[in-house]
Parts: structure tokens; sequence; C-alpha cells
């Protein structure tokens, strides 16, 4: 009984308005095809009392039927009237429109209204009939033409297309056959909208390469005299200019622009008005030099200024793509301001909507690492300025990898590749040719050195103890120099102990040659096993201090003393038997993209 008595009790708590929602459905259905049948019946009648006149094109009721639904649902009309007919009848309607049509200035006026009067949708119908039917537009007077023609750029779903293309095309043709015709069509409808911060359709007029003194004529002026118009129109025409390199007529501009919005900040703007100030700010701050930061001061204080970056660096598509590259300087500068604003976190590719704000404030901060790599004047500086920065420690990484792109990229511009003759010298007189010639000889020379020290009888080890003890970190170096210096004189190759650096650094050896004209340094550190910081010095000392001279290409030797397993590895026990594992433990903390520059060399002096 429970069982059946369960759909009944159901029943009863639904609420009775709900308990015929289904047959009031039926009922409201029913009646909306019976309003429609109504109303096609209505239509219909009408259709075939007044066939001859609406045919002719006589009969304004049965035109403005035709036209408008010809342009936003052909199916309707096609229940009535097959497409033949419908289009012969807005063909012949044009003469029944014609007086009624207003002036290209009466429309315009309506256009800064935000109005567009329904004539010129039953117009445009006509000639999109009329040119489906003939092909051409030529019967259709160039004045009527001219107030079609934004419309032609709306989109209307049941205009494909290829077919409002090539209306445009065909308009394009008929109302724009001199020069003269371009500049009247800009003076009547174009300044007018944007003088009055009205969206136009711009892109088919920008997309014209023929049209392109004109276009950066009218261009720049519409810039100049409306620099609060529609946004988008604005970073349309600015970036058009940009794009065909009028950045010199448009600094004046924007030092106008930025002056009156530095001096109205705190005035009442309008909607529009809150975008446009800290547009021409952005463009200052990316064309002009703003060598006191007066821009950049008051920039940054923007709500979300952070946003400005995360644009240009995501890669996704850009308002600033044919922006010039931010120089380094001022890269500088935003990652000084927001390095201690911003959160570290380990995504740094935060270009999804699923990451949190915090990610992506962090992504932009290395994405305005990679360019700095695009300044090939100051990268190298600001790199290395960072790098001396504590505040930037977590995005080091990012920042040596990118040093490194530079700084490759930069040799490889200067680098000259050997002459026959230096290859000649290498193979048959031992001459070297360039640093890295200099770099594998000395590799040579040190294996050799090697050699003689683990197998002549005279035990030369010897030199490297007092007695039971071994000898210091410098002793061990200048042991090694001496027998260097005789075998790389005769190229003219000279070394030097403790050699000044920048920065009061001093490098423990440096072997330098001149090769064609250039003077060529290549730098050598040297630690004795037990130092502490043995694993680190390759990379803070060798690289990052002594190689970054500019004589030295990012190129180094670190050589290394073993005195055997007895002895502390880094000033720590360790397990480490020989001295290929020592090698091989160093060489695994120095990182990859420094692996091809930096050589690990150790000399086994143990006994």
């Amino acid at each position: 009984m429970r069982i059946w008595a369960k759909p009944i009790a159901q029943q009863k708590k639904i609420p009775k308005h709900k308990k015929n929602s289904g047959a009031k459905y039926i009922r409201r259905n029913r009646k909306y095809t019976s309003e429609a049948q109504e109303r096609f019946n209505k239509n219909n009648n009408y259709l075939i009392a007044n066939e001859d006149a609406i045919k002719q094109g006589k009969d304004w009721k049965g035109l403005d039927f035709f036209s408008i639904n010809y342009l936003v649902n052909i199916k309707e009309i096609l229940q009535y009237k097959d497409r033949d007919f419908i289009e012969e009848a807005l063909i012949n309607g044009l003469s029944l429109l014609m007086p009624e049509l207003p002036s290209i200035e009466e429309l315009v006026q309506d256009r800064v209204k935000g109005q567009t009067p329904h004539i010129i949708y039953m117009l445009y119908a006509i000639c999109l009939a009329t040119f489906r039917k003939l092909g051409t537009l030529t019967s259709i007077p160039k004045e009527y033409l001219k107030l079609v023609r934004y419309l032609v750029d709306v989109h209307i779903e049941n205009i494909k297309l290829d077919d409002q293309k090539a209306i445009a095309n065909e308009i394009d043709s008929l109302i724009f056959q001199s020069k003269t015709d371009i500049k009247d069509y800009f003076e009547q409808v174009i300044t007018p909208l944007l003088s009055a911060n009205k969206h136009v359709s711009l892109y088919w007029i920008l997309e014209k390469e023929s049209w392109k003194e004109i276009n950066l004529t009218f261009c720049i002026g519409w810039l100049e005299k409306n620099p609060c118009m529609d946004m988008s129109n604005l970073i349309e025409l600015f970036n058009y200019c940009i794009k065909h390199q009028q950045t010199k007529l448009l600094k004046p501009i924007i030092i106008k622009n930025t002056d009156y919005t530095i001096n109205h900040l705190y005035g009442p703007f309008s909607e529009n008005e809150k975008l446009t100030p800290q547009f021409w700010l952005e463009a200052a701050f990316f064309l002009t030099e703003d060598s006191n930061d007066k821009t950049w001061d008051i920039l940054k204080q923007a709500p979300d200024a952070w946003r400005i970056f995360y644009d240009i660096v995501s890669p996704f598509s850009s308002t600033k793509d044919s922006w010039p590259n931010l120089s380094a300087d001022k890269i500088y500068k935003v990652l000084d301001y927001f390095i201690e604003r911003f959160i570290p976190t380990n995504e740094h590719y935060a270009w999804s909507s699923s990451n949190s704000e915090e990610e992506k404030k962090y992504s932009t901060l290395v994405g305005l690492i990679k360019l700095i790599e695009k300044d090939e004047v100051n990268g190298l500086v600001i790199f290395d300025k960072m790098l001396l920065d504590t505040r930037f420690c977590n995005l080091y990484e990012p920042i040596r990898h990118h040093r490194y792109e530079l700084n490759k990229r930069i040799t490889l511009q200067t680098f000259q590749p050997p002459t026959y003759q230096e290859i000649v010298n290498l193979l048959d007189n031992n001459k070297i040719g360039s640093l890295e010639d200099l770099r594998a000889f000395i590799l040579e020379q040190l294996t050799l050195y090697q050699q003689e020290l683990k197998g002549l009888e005279t035990n030369p080890i010897n030199v490297f103890y007092q007695g039971e003890k071994h000898v210091d970190e410098n002793t061990a170096r200048d042991r090694v120099v001496d027998w260097l210096r005789p075998r790389l004189s005769p190229l003219d190759i000279t070394l030097n102990i403790e050699s000044a650096m920048v920065q009061t650094n001093r490098c423990d050896i440096t072997a330098s040659i001149s090769l064609n004209g250039q003077h060529h340094l290549l730098v050598i550190e040297a630690k004795g096993q037990w130092h502490s910081e043995l694993y680190s010095a390759a990379e803070k000392q060798l690289y990052e201090r002594y190689s970054i001279h500019p004589n030295a290409a990012d190129q180094g030797i670190y050589l290394v003393f073993w005195f055997g397993k007895n002895v502390k590895v880094a000033n720590k026990k360790h397990t480490i038997e020989t001295a290929q594992s020592l090698k091989e433990s160093i060489e695994a903390k120095i990182p990859a993209s420094l692996k091809h520059k930096v050589d690990v060399f150790v000399l086994d002096v143990s006994r």
C-alpha cells in the first residue's frame, strides 16, 4: 500500500500553479501558432491585393516589408514570393525611396546621436538586391551609395561574408575614384563622428594600401584634434601610425596629451576619459625618453598597472604588438618597482584564466626579463646589475639564461670564422687563432702537465708539498703558472696572476693574447679541494665576476687541485675517492647553460 500511495502523496506536494504547467505550455504554443498563421494570412492577403504595385516598386508598405526581411530573415518572405519577385520589387522601389533619403550631412548628425534611420536599411537592401541581380551598382547614384557605405561593415547574419566583401568593393570602386573623393568622405563622415567620440569602423579604410598616404595624413590629424576619441578607434589609429613609422610625428602629440593628463589628473573624467589618460601615459612611457621619470611615477600608481606589461609579455596578441620594444633601462624601472610587491610563485608562465593573479603578476616579471634580451646596447649592463641585487635572487635563473642568450647573439654578430691561413697556422705551426683555440690549448697543456706529474720518475709532484703537508691554494697555482709560462710564451700568450677585474675583484690566472689586433682574455679560477665555495665558484666567481669581462667572451677554466681522499672537500667530510669523481661532482653543479663555456680541470696532485 505504501508503494502505491507514494506517487499520490508526491502529487499532493506539488503547488497548484505548477500542476498544469504542461497544459499551459501546450495552450501557449497553440496560441502562438494561431497568431503566426493569422499574421501570415493578413500579409499574404495584402500582397495578393497589391501585387502589381509592389512588384513595380510603388507600394511603400510592401517595399518596407520586403527590404527589411531581405536583410535579416529572407526565409520569412520566401513563404510569400520567390526570390526573383522580391529582388525585382526592391530594385524598382529605389525611385519611391529617393525623395525620402537624407543627405550625407543629415545622416552623420543622426549617427552622432546614435541613430540610424530606418530608411537607410531599406536602401541597403535595395543595393544588395541590385548587386546580386545585376552584378553592379552603377544604376544607383553615388550620393546614395555613400549613405549605405558604413552599413556594409555591419555584420548581418543573413548576408554571407563573401557577399559583404563583394558589395563593399563595388561601392568603393564607384564612390572613391580620386583622392578628392576619399578626402571628402573623410571630412564629411569620419571626422565629425570621431570628434563626437563615436565609434567608427576604420579597418576597411586602414587596410587599403593605396590609401596609405592620405590615411596617414588624416590619422595624425584625427589623433591631434581628438585625443579623447573612442578608445578602440584611438588604439587603432595610433597603432596604424606606428606600423608605418610615424613615431616622429606622434611624439609631439604624446607629449602634449601626457602633459595635459598630468596637469588634470584629478579632474572629473567621463567613462571614456578614464581610459584615455592612462593610454597617453603608456604611450609616453613606451615612445618617449622620460628621463626624469615624470611619466613612470604616475603610471605605476594606476590600478592594475602590472597588466600593462602582462599584456606585452603574454603569448597572446597584444594591442601593443606594433609598439617599439621597451629599453632595458625602462624594464628595469618596472622590475625595480614591482619586485618587492609581488609574491614569488613556482609558476613562471601563467597565461591561462585558471592561473591566480599572484602567478600572473610573477610571470609578468619573468616575461619582462626576457624582453631585456632584445636590448643589445644596455641589456648586459642591466642583467649584471640585477645579478648583484639580492632582491632578484628568485629570478637569477631566468636572468642568467637570457643574459647568456644576449651575449651569445652579440658575440655571433662580431664572430669571424678563421681564415685559411689561421687554420694552417693552428694545424701546422701550432698558432692560436681564437679564444676557443686558446682555451683548448691550455687544457691540452694541463693534460700534459698531469701526465708529467704522475709519470716522471723524478717525482715532480713534490713541488706541491712542504714535507708531509700540501701547499696552500696560491702556491699550487703558482707552480702551475711556472710550468705553463715557458710553453705559452713562444705563442705570444701572456700569463698573469691576480689580475684586476671589475668591482675590485681579482682573478687567479689570466691568459691573454692579441688576435687580428684585438685583445683576448681567458680567465682561470684556481681552488683547492678544501675550499668552502668549491661547488659554487665556477658559476659565482669565474662566470659572474670574471668571464663577463668584455675581452673574455664568457669563457673560462675552473682549475681544482686534488690532494687525495684524506683532505676535506668543500670543507666537509666526503666519500670521493678520485680526482675524476671530484670533477664529475663539480660539473654536476654547473648550470647546463654554462657547461660549454666553462671547463672544469681537476689536477691530481695526490701522492
